[in-house]
């Protein structure tokens, strides 16, 4: 008679059981696939030390799990979706979790199941979210450029070489938006099916924060931008590009989504690597939306706030994780906002 670890082995579905800790005490043969290791190197460790799971908030599964306390109403989790972290990116899986109890209720175990959920996707409601949004973000500036050709092909001996100047320049920028949008699809489709490829280098931090902050200082006549930092910051192994990417994200969104006032680029050397910090002094953002920040597609509704598809903070922070680093918020409702991430010396391991 076949044993229960066997029968498990044969299931499609990856089964995690987790103890104290939590850690893990047993993976099945689906399981080992999913998360790229064996039960022989996993058993026994933290579970965050071999694979990571976060929510569509972003908060990481091992750290919400009542393991140890009790949960006398509770089951389990229900089935839902979530991003298992992978080298390069994340893979988005379908989850469901069962308890095991003590008589008094104390969790003492959970039984994660797990499958991949990019072959059942499909058409899902967040497919039409991207084609929505992505219509919406590409219908404006395709707008203003058909308008600006078109009158410029009826009317060119009409207006004299500054009107020209001015209507081309409009269209230049409306182009660079569309390839904005374009270039934030293209990494989410790399930093979801792992493709994403890191170019490791030496990478000067503070040099390049202060290539950044000259090449947008003149973007906002109503802000002030200024960089600070200490004065023996060491190199990071790094992708400079990436980097580059996400400090540009950053200040962006700190001159956009304020009306004014001082941005304040920090970097500091940190216990385990370097910390570049980005501040305004803006109206802040409520707690309720700090959660929701680095969500996909996630933007504030308020008045007269500006458009955009909601991906650049989400991917800003793959991009960090993807080095081995975190980025996170911090903002007090009338004293402005902070984005600050981390990058160790030794890039991702």
């Amino acid at each position: 008679m076949a044993s229960a670890s066997d029968v498990l082995d044969i299931l499609p579905d990856a089964v995690v059981v987790l103890g104290p800790g939590p850690r893990i005490e047993y993976l099945n043969r689906a399981a080992e696939g999913l998360l790229s290791t064996s039960a022989e190197k996993a058993l026994g460790r933290p579970s965050g030390e071999v694979f990571v799971l976060r929510d569509s908030s972003g908060r990481r599964l091992d750290e919400c799990l009542p393991l140890g306390r009790r949960s006398p109403i509770s089951r389990g989790i229900p089935e839902g979706d979530y991003e298992l972290a992978r080298s390069g990116g994340y893979l988005p899986v379908s989850l469901l979790a069962a308890y095991q109890k003590a008589p008094d209720g104390t969790v003492e175990r959970v039984v994660l199941t797990m499958r991949s959920a990019r072959a059942r996707r499909g058409m899902d409601l967040r497919t039409v979210e991207l084609i929505s949004t992505v219509s919406h973000e590409i219908r404006s500036p395709l707008t203003s450029v058909k308008g600006f050709t078109q009158t410029l092909l009826k009317r060119w001996d009409l207006f004299d070489d500054t009107a020209k100047r001015e209507m081309l320049a409009a269209v230049n920028e409306d182009a660079d938006r569309v390839k904005r949008l374009i270039d934030e699809l293209l990494d989410v489709s790399r930093l979801e099916s792992g493709r994403l490829k890191l170019n490791l280098q030496a990478v000067d931090v503070p040099a390049l924060v202060t290539k950044v902050t000259e090449r947008m200082r003149d973007r906002s006549g109503e802000h002030s931008l200024e960089t600070e930092g200490d004065p023996d910051v060491p190199s990071v192994q790094a992708d400079p590009d990436k980097v580059e990417q996400v400090v540009t994200n950053l200040v962006e969104n700190a001159l956009k989504y304020t009306d004014g006032g001082r941005v304040t680029v920090r970097t500091r050397a940190s216990s385990n690597g370097v910390s570049v910090s980005v501040s305004d002094e803006g109206e802040g953002i409520p707690a309720v939306h700090l959660s929701r920040l680095f969500r996909k597609f996630y933007r504030r509704d308020r008045a007269g706030s500006p458009t955009g598809t909601g991906l650049g903070l989400y991917i800003s922070r793959r991009l960090i994780e993807s080095h081995g680093g975190e980025l996170v918020a911090t903002s007090e409702p009338g004293a402005g906002s902070t984005f600050t991430f981390t990058l160790p010396v030794e890039g991702p391991t």
